[in-house]
């Protein structure tokens, strides 16, 4: 009576036997196999790590630099100093105008001082409206600078997120790849494949 189950367990125990055989046949292959995921896993690790250590640091030197340079706070103190100093120059104009017909006191100007008043006003609005226009000139083209500084800046992001994103994507593959070779997890954790089958 006892036979029959003695020989299905007889045969349970030599289909593990078996099984645990072709495991360890095996084995070296898949520990390589993970070895080699686990290597690529770290070294895309390490890979991403230093892109953030280098962003990192170009995006500090970038605001050192902006700091430095103080592109706002320059250009804002250059225009008030341009328009500031258009301002005084006019004044300082008027002021010798009424000095001059101060002195004169009731005595007209000859046609030549009119003249001549009127020469002086005319270039000192011409070197004011110079003066404007360069320093505008350099504002706008601070501007296009930072705007161009910007675009390179969230490009080279750009290409970094989808490098890390492609990564991401290649490691996840390999391991959901190392799954299916691997359906009962023999490798899951060290000795995985020696370890003896519950019966």
């Amino acid at each position: 009576y006892l036979n029959p189950l003695n020989s299905l367990i007889a045969m349970k125990r030599e289909e593990g036997d078996k099984k645990k055989a072709e495991q360890r046949a095996e084995a070296p292959f898949r520990k390589r196999h993970l070895q080699m995921l686990r290597n690529m896993q770290e070294g895309s690790r390490k890979k991403l790590e230093e892109e953030e250590e280098a962003k990192k640091a170009k995006e500090e030197e970038r605001n050192k630099l902006k700091a430095k340079i103080g592109i706002e706070n320059v250009a804002s103190r250059l225009w008030n100093a341009v328009a500031e100093h258009a301002e005084i120059s006019e004044r300082v104009e008027k002021k010798l105008l009424d000095k001059k017909e101060q002195q004169k006191e009731e005595k007209e100007m000859t046609p030549e001082e009119q003249e001549e008043v009127k020469r002086r006003k005319e270039e000192a609005a011409a070197r004011n409206k110079a003066m404007l226009e360069r320093n505008q000139q350099y504002l706008e083209k601070l501007a296009e600078k930072r705007k161009q500084e910007d675009a390179v800046f969230d490009e080279q992001r750009r290409k970094e997120e989808k490098m890390r994103s492609k990564l991401r994507e290649k490691i996840l593959e390999q391991v959901e790849k190392h799954r299916a070779e691997d359906p009962l997890g023999a490798l899951s954790a060290p000795g995985g494949a020696e370890k003896p089958l519950n019966r």
